[in-house]
Formats: structure tokens, sequence, C-alpha cells
């Protein structure tokens, strides 16, 4: 069973595609970090940008509900 996971690297958005679930966990383990140990990069402020903003306004977008 192929399975397929949205990746964002290098400010692009991408698919990873795994063979099989071996596969899959290989690469689940091996970007698995310990708190403290990680390396945080850029990329980690363009995602804290939206949580901030949540933070402050209690929502992502401000289009009308539904």
């Amino acid at each position: 069973m192929n399975r397929s996971i949205p990746t964002y690297e290098d400010g692009k958005w991408s698919v990873t595609t795994f063979k099989d679930d071996d596969e899959f966990i290989d690469y689940l383990i091996s970007i698995f970090k310990i708190p403290g140990e990680y390396d945080f990069d850029e990329t980690a402020f363009i995602f804290n940008h939206e949580a901030r903003k949540f933070n402050d306004q209690g929502f992502y977008c401000n289009a009308p509900f539904r």
C-alpha cells in the first residue's frame, strides 16, 4: 500500500510517497526529535506566524463563517 504525505522543503510543497508501512515508519523515526534537540530554521517561523495570529485573534481566517 502506497502512502503519500505533503512535504514542505525549501519554500515549496511537494508529496513524499512511501512504498510500504516500513518505509513510512523509518521516515517518521528519522525526523522525530526529543524536545530541546530540534534544529529549527526559517521554516519554523513561517508556521509560527500563523499560530501567533490565531492566539492573538482567536481565528485563522477572517472569512465569514460557513
